[in-house]
């Protein structure tokens, strides 16, 4: 799991710069940060996996362009 973590994280990461204007510098950063919110073993770890991914999900949505957006929302 740990290296696919790693491996997801660096996707996530590489998508960044393509995304990123004025507007969402913030969700930007914090997208780079959720990653430390993923600590624990077992089941503690898997629960914030889950959690961290769900917020990845969402600072992407906004980071997304207006675009990309309209066509998730079809």
């Amino acid at each position: 799991m740990e290296r696919a973590l790693v491996a997801e994280f660096e996707a996530v990461l590489a998508d960044i710069p393509s995304l990123l204007h004025a507007g969402n510098i913030g969700a930007a950063v914090t997208l780079a940060g959720v990653p430390q919110d993923m600590r624990g073993f077992g089941h503690v770890k898997a629960k914030n996996v889950a959690i961290a991914r769900a917020r990845m999900a969402q600072l992407r949505q906004q980071l997304a362009p207006a675009r990309e957006v309209a066509l998730a929302a079809d």
